[in-house]
């Protein structure tokens, strides 16, 4: 997420909606590097995530970021995070994206149900996001999950599209 969130149109998207953007890296890292001052890998990630919050509240002294409204992000491995901090803490998460998800299991929490989310995936990548428009589809038939899939033609998993064009990563 942080070359996402670093992206000069994200950040002008940001500002027009008056919201934040919080780049996290599991690990309990500032984007300059800097250690919040807790342990990384004892907690897990959904915990970090809430204590990077609590620390980002009273370095920024904005009391309200503790309990801030969330729209989640998730590359890769990541939107397994996204459907998974969802499922915990759905009153925290008003909308979730999965770019570039292996599989579609991970959207078959039904905590997530009713938070609006969109699963975008590469057309290239037919074999590796494995029945995820299936999933989501059956989702969205049976369960009435607010899901939506894009699939981006010739699209790869780093952001790649057709004839080698770069889209946002």
């Amino acid at each position: 997420g942080e070359q996402w969130s670093e992206s000069p149109e994200v950040q002008d998207l940001a500002k027009e909606l008056a919201c934040g953007i919080v780049a996290f890296d599991q690990l309990g890292k500032l984007p300059d590097g800097t250690q919040l001052g807790f342990p990384g890998h004892d907690k897990s990630p959904e915990t970090r995530l809430l204590d990077a919050f609590a620390e980002l509240a009273k370095q920024s002294g904005h009391r309200e970021v503790v309990n801030a409204p969330l729209c989640l992000f998730g590359h890769s491995n990541a939107t397994a995070f996204v459907s998974g901090f969802g499922g915990k803490h759905p009153e925290r998460v008003f909308a979730w994206i999965a770019f570039k998800s292996a599989f579609g299991k991970q959207f078959s929490e039904s905590a997530i149900y009713p938070i609006p989310g969109l699963v975008l995936s590469g057309a290239s990548l037919r074999s590796y996001f494995q029945h995820q428009l299936e999933t989501v589809k059956k989702l969205r038939k049976e369960n009435h999950a607010r899901m939506h899939m894009i699939v981006e033609p010739g699209g790869g998993h780093w952001g790649e599209g057709p004839r080698g064009t770069k889209t946002l990563p």
